[in-house]
């Protein structure tokens, strides 16, 4: 049996749509970034990119990861729980960005950064209510909003302005 599997026989079957544990975006950089606004937009975008990914699934996260790599390939992670599930790019990018400020890198620059969304659940699930809940709905919304626009318009169609660098908004 073991010979078996050694050569890719398997009789077990196979289950292909396993629902997700973590919904992610990463970026290698072409060249090593050393932090700054650069890096921060970057991990903006990407939390903004997954917390997009969540509502086309129809999910919600409960835990968001920062992953960086170092120009020596070291692999730091960072996560964080989340006091109340949500699919709010806003939500995911400053607890993202948290945790790149706490992240103590090994080797000046970032070759890689990535942030995923774990601990996920289906949006319409019972939950406990926050007593930020307006604003929360309201995150959420304009995130939904904003997928409909580029979806419409294409990808470029908007943005938001922290996602902009200083040549863009001259």
């Amino acid at each position: 049996a073991l010979l078996a599997r050694a050569r890719g026989e398997d009789a077990r079957h196979v289950e292909p749509d396993r629902a997700a544990v973590t919904i992610g975006a990463e970026d290698t950089f072409e060249h090593d970034l050393e932090g700054g606004p650069i890096l921060r937009r970057r991990v903006t975008a990407q939390a903004e990119r997954v917390a997009e990914l969540l509502r086309r699934s129809g999910q919600q996260c409960g835990c968001v990861v920062l992953k960086l790599k170092d120009p020596e390939f070291h692999t730091t992670t960072r996560r964080r729980t989340l006091p109340a599930v949500t699919a709010d790019g806003r939500v995911l990018a400053k607890v993202a960005l948290e945790l790149l400020d706490a992240a103590r890198l090994r080797a000046p620059g970032v070759r890689l950064s990535g942030v995923a969304a774990t601990a996920l659940q289906p949006a319409r699930a019972p939950r406990q209510l926050t007593l930020d809940e307006p604003e929360r709905a309201r995150g959420e919304r304009l995130g939904e909003t904003l997928d409909k626009i580029r979806d419409r318009f294409g990808r470029d169609a908007v943005a938001r302005a922290t996602l902009l660098s200083d040549e863009d908004r001259e």
